[in-house]
């Protein structure tokens, strides 16, 4: 999923970057609901030398993932013109 937003980012694609957005966003509230605490603002950084990512607040998550939601449709609406 980041691979695909970072070459959407470097294409200029828009839409399929707010997509990628709102895609993670949903992956990440099924996960939530699912497990409760689950990694996030770590998970994804090995090539940063994280290999055991925190657990995060589901709270913090489920606030991050309204922030994924509201940024993936500003990118698709203002990708659209």
């Amino acid at each position: 999923m980041e691979t695909l937003f970072a070459q959407a980012e470097i294409d200029g694609d828009l839409v399929h970057a707010g997509v990628t957005k709102i895609m993670k966003a949903y992956l990440m509230s099924v996960t939530v609901d699912l497990w409760g605490d689950v990694p996030y603002s770590e998970a994804t950084q090995l090539e940063f030398g994280i290999v055991s990512p925190k657990f995060d607040d589901q709270e913090e998550i489920y606030a991050s993932i309204l922030s994924l939601i509201d940024a993936g449709k500003a990118n698709v609406l203002s990708g659209q013109g």
